[in-house]
């Protein structure tokens, strides 16, 4: 049998704040216009299943992931990353 490894990540507490501050933003921009997790996906090209890890801290941004979006919700990419900008 396979040997099954998960690997696990661990954040510090100021990444786990960066990290729930960006889930917020996201959420929070997403709902104020009214969109779906479908209707972001057809305006970023990100799956609505990655955009719902990204809402929920369960995944980490990349910096194309939040160009994409920042363009989609037309808000600056700085300020989306880190409420900067």
């Amino acid at each position: 049998m396979g040997d099954k490894r998960t690997q696990t990540w661990r954040l510090d507490p100021k990444a786990k704040l960066l990290v729930g501050s960006f889930a917020n933003r996201v959420s929070t921009i997403r709902r104020g216009k009214g969109w779906t997790m479908r209707d972001a996906e057809s305006h970023s090209g990100i799956g609505s299943g990655h955009i719902s890890l990204l809402e929920n801290g369960q995944s980490l941004p990349t910096i194309l992931t939040i160009q994409r979006l920042a363009a989609a919700y037309g808000v600056d990419p700085g300020w989306l990353a880190f409420g900067e900008g």
